[in-house]
């Protein structure tokens, strides 16, 4: 029985159906197990003879027998017309089932695409058959839906039957569903290049872009002017309009069916422009000249040149074919002419006009007519003139070497003669002109002057005469003559002459120049007498100590000096040859000293004297001598001093970055080690005196400091030895070292150790710190031996049998107990000796044991049975059996902390030499 898949919620696409004819044949067919009763087909596109999609549905009938237990197996579509050669299962759109014939057109609720074994074409492509799986069932009212494409419709018109099968192989009845192809218009579409035409341009049109839904384009007819007249076949024709404006192009289009379209364009085409051309005469015109301009040979190529618009370039226009223009100034002009045809297109051309500069014309005067040397002649070119513009620079030629700018100069002349002078005019466009003159320059005397040196001068002392600043303003001084009141005279430049008697004297010096002319200067020279000259010199120490000053190096030339006066620089002053003064403290005084002669003449002296403060002497002691660590040290400064003051200040470096003040400051050091301290003291006046010295600080040691727990133990047990309360004042703890009493020893703060003799042990540590200073401390330890339980039987037990115990462990720290009765003592004389039998306690005996011992007596419930192999030497072995006895507590220990699960007797083995062997407790 097969099962049918429950519709799923996914829809498949639905095509958008063209219009067309169906018609379904009434019959319903019978198939194995699947009736076809309603049936349809949608083809899209309609068109004769191209490749289209075919949508065909075909519903379940009711009236089908078998329907509950059908599959669908295949599908099959015969048309009477139709080519389906090209289809191929990757041209199946839609293959699936509607439940039930609810959803609109191609909709399907289960999908059997999956289920498609193989698409094939029968009876030279009328026939499509769809192969499928079988996988789906089909019920009453199912719609199967069927949607291929690459179908090549009828190449005519009409309609056309086909034939659709479910499940061909039941050769069951068919249904017959109708289709109708159409012939659908074409779409007429056209272009034009260039976009925006001119008149008398080629224009292309452009209708390739034409289109047959269903065919191909015939055939294409224009009207490019819309006259009504076809003036181009083809889909792309060429046209040109003679004259601008507004046209309709129309382009008709007949597909291969006789269908047509119709499409129609505005073409503007625009006015061809004018052509803008002239000419001027003459070619290079100047300023003056009237130029004429000629625009004859402009021209429009599809109409006329209606007007024409002229800009000069000088700011200046005009209208017409042939105007004429004078440009007022020189330069390179940009005339436009700009012409406008009948359509009001234009044209523009331009052309530069280079307009020559008229030169300017140069003018020039000068005052006064008959000028001298030195003298200010004015010269004036504002006569010059420039006839089309302006004159833009003067440049005046002297003659003399020398040059000048600006329309009125003024100069001098140095040298009397006749020069050539020229002005030289630019215009504002670069234009000269240059005219020339003559100046006749007359001489002008010299002028006589001189100085003499010294101003005042003494008898018997030389004056120097200087006539270096007598000039010939027309040329130069050619001679010096001088004449002395008292007879003498000398030529030249310079002269001298020494008067031995005071009084004044005249002296007279006439110059004369190149050119003959000649002036004298005259001037009254005072003798007087000679000055005295005044020095001195000092000798200083302290400033609690006189200077000692000393002017016996003053003298006077002509006589003799009367009177010395000295004035200190601290306010005091003093008289004498050589005095001696005290200054109040150091410091820098200037010390003048003024000498006057018998002739009342004086001279004066000046110097500064440096009176130098004497530094103080610092000096320190300090105590201890030997300082440490964390001590206190003592400084003291008082034996410092100040030769001429007292000491007003202390400053102290201590080496390790501290400082203080004050004579006697306290330190103390953080660390051992050699420090160098300074001590600079400073006097009231500033000076300063350092003393160093060094101060040895001594380690302190470190103190030890050792604890061991516990103090009070027994042998092979762990004793904890803790040195960290040890401590270092200055520093810290480098090392511990241990030595615990029995010859080991070990380092570190917290060690342990094991002492393996009873007896009395004194640890000692040893610290160590950082500046390798020592510490001891010591801590005593008491061990006992450790007890061991050897309980003593009071029989000999009986083996009975053999049996393996299970072994126990071994109890540990079992003080030695103090038998009450007596045991045997077994001497095996072989070296190995294997027990076999179960022995079987027969009495007790009850030890005394010490502190934390257990019991050696208990009674046993049930009774154990022990067995244990022991391997002896040669040394006689001794063996033991005690049975203990109690009841054990709460917990389920025995008296003494033996565990219940153990049970009892306790066999103990004790092989002196030899291995040692304990037997197992049976358990409860």
């Amino acid at each position: 029985m097969t099962t049918r898949t429950p519709p799923t919620s996914r829809k498949l696409r639905t095509l958008a159906f063209v219009t067309l004819l169906v018609v379904a044949a009434a019959g319903p067919f019978v198939g194995f197990g699947a009736a076809a009763g309603q049936g349809s087909i949608n083809v899209s596109p309609d068109g004769a003879g191209v490749a289209s999609e075919h949508a065909t549905t075909a519903t379940v009938d009711s009236g089908s027998s078998g329907i509950s237990g059908a599959s669908w197996t295949g599908y099959k579509v015969y048309y009477d017309a139709a080519d389906v050669s090209d289809v191929t299962e990757s041209d199946i759109v839609t293959i699936g089932i509607d439940d039930g014939d609810d959803d609109p057109g191609t909709a399907i609720d289960r999908d059997v695409s999956g289920d498609v074994d193989g698409v094939t074409a029968e009876d030279n492509g009328r026939t499509l058959n769809i192969a499928l799986g079988g996988n789906e069932g089909l019920e009453n009212g199912d719609e199967l839906v069927v949607v291929y494409r690459n179908v090549t419709n009828p190449s005519s018109t009409g309609e056309y039957d086909a034939t659709l099968e479910i499940n061909p192989q039941s050769e069951g009845k068919q249904v017959t569903a109708n289709y109708t192809v159409t012939n659908e218009s074409p779409t007429a579409r056209f272009g034009y290049t260039p976009g925006a035409p001119a008149t008398d341009e080629q224009v292309l049109f452009d209708g390739t872009n034409s289109s047959d839904p269903d065919g191909s384009v015939a055939s294409y007819e224009w009207d490019l002017d819309g006259d009504g007249s076809v003036e181009g076949t083809g889909p792309t024709p060429t046209y040109t309009y003679a004259d601008d404006g507004t046209y309709d192009a129309t382009l008709t289009v007949t597909d291969d069916g006789g269908a047509t379209d119709t499409r129609t364009r505005t073409v503007t085409v625009s006015n061809r422009p004018p052509n803008a051309t002239f000419t001027y005469e003459p070619t290079d015109p100047d300023t003056t000249d009237e130029v004429s301009f000629d625009a004859g040979g402009s021209s429009d190529p599809d109409g006329s040149v209606a007007s024409y618009a002229w800009e000069f370039g000088d700011g200046t226009t005009a209208t017409g074919a042939t105007p004429t223009h004078t440009y007022a100034d020189d330069g390179t002009y940009t005339v436009s002419l700009t012409v406008t045809d009948d359509d009001g297109a234009t044209d523009t051309s331009e052309y530069e006009v280079t307009v020559a500069n008229a030169p300017p014309n140069a003018s020039a005067t000068y005052d006064p007519a008959e000028p001298l040397t030195d003298e200010q002649v004015a010269f004036d070119g504002a006569n010059s003139t420039d006839p089309d513009g302006s004159i833009a620079s003067y440049e005046w030629d002297f003659g003399d070497g020398t040059a000048a700018t600006g329309v009125s100069p003024t100069h001098a002349y140095a040298q009397d003669g006749a020069y050539t002078v020229s002005l030289t005019v630019t215009d504002d466009d670069g234009a000269t002109d240059t005219t020339t003159f003559d100046v006749a320059v007359a001489n002008r005397p010299p002028d006589a002057a001189f100085s003499y040196a010294p101003d005042a001068p003494d008898t018997s002392e030389r004056v120097t005469f200087d006539a270096a600043n007598a000039s010939d303003p027309g040329g130069s001084v050619a001679a010096y003559e001088w004449s002395f009141e008292d007879g003498g005279s000398a030529s030249g430049e310079t002269a001298t002459e020494t008067w031995e008697t005071t009084g004044t004297r005249t002296v007279t010096l006439t110059v004369t120049d190149d050119d003959g002319a000649t002036d004298t200067a005259t001037r009254n020279v005072t003798v007087g007498t000679q000055p005295p000259g005044a020095n001195f010199t000092y000798v200083t120490a302290g400033d609690d100590d006189p200077v000692a000053f000393d002017a016996t190096a003053s003298y006077d030339p002509d006589g003799s000096i009367e009177s010395y006066a000295w004035a200190f620089g601290d306010g005091t002053s003093g008289d004498g040859v050589a005095p001696n003064h005290t200054y109040a403290g150091p410091g820098e005084y200037a010390v003048t000293l003024t000498v006057t002669d018998d002739d009342g003449a004086r001279d004066t002296y000046s110097t500064t004297v440096v009176v130098e403060n004497p530094p103080p002497n610092a000096t320190f002691v300090h105590a201890p001598d030997d300082p440490r660590t964390g001590e206190s040290v003592a400084f003291d400064a008082t034996g410092s001093s100040d030769p001429d003051d007292a000491v007003a200040g202390y400053a102290w470096e201590f080496g390790d970055g501290a400082t203080a003040t004050g004579a006697t400051p306290n330190h103390t050091y953080g660390d051992d080690g050699t420090y160098t301290v300074t001590l600079t003291v400073t006097d009231e006046d500033g000076a300063t005196d350092s003393y160093m010295a060094t101060v040895a600080v001594a380690n302190r040691p470190p103190n030890a400091s050792a604890t061991a727990a516990p103090n009070a133990t027994v042998t092979g047990t762990e004793v904890s030895f803790d040195g960290t309360n040890s401590s270092d004042p200055d520093g810290s703890v480098a090392s511990y070292a241990w030595a615990f009493g029995d010859g080991v020893s070990e380092s570190g703060a917290k060690p342990t150790h094991t002492y393996d003799a009873a007896g009395t042990y004194e640890a000692t540590l040893r610290v160590t710190d950082e500046d390798g200073a020592t510490d001891t401390a010591t801590v005593t330890v008491e061990v006992d031996a450790a007890a061991t339980a050897t309980p003593t039987p009071t029989a000999t037990p009986t083996p009975t049998a053999t049996s393996t115990p299970t072994p126990t462990p071994t109890p540990t720290a079992t003080p030695t107990p103090t038998p009450a009765a007596t045991a045997t003592d077994t001497v095996t004389p072989t070296p190995t000796a294997t027990p076999t039998a179960t022995p079987t306690p027969t009495a007790s005996a009850t030890p005394t044991p010490t502190a934390g011992s257990v019991p050696a007596s208990a009674t046993p419930s049930p009774t154990p049975t022990a067995t244990g192999t022991a391997t002896a030497s040669a040394t006689p072995t001794v063996s033991a059996t005690a049975t203990p006895t109690g009841t054990p507590d709460s917990s389920g220990a025995l008296p003494g902390g033996l565990p219940r699960s153990y049970g009892v007797p306790l066999s103990l083995i004790v092989l002196s030499g030899a291995s040692l062997a304990l037997f197992g407790l049976t358990p409860e």
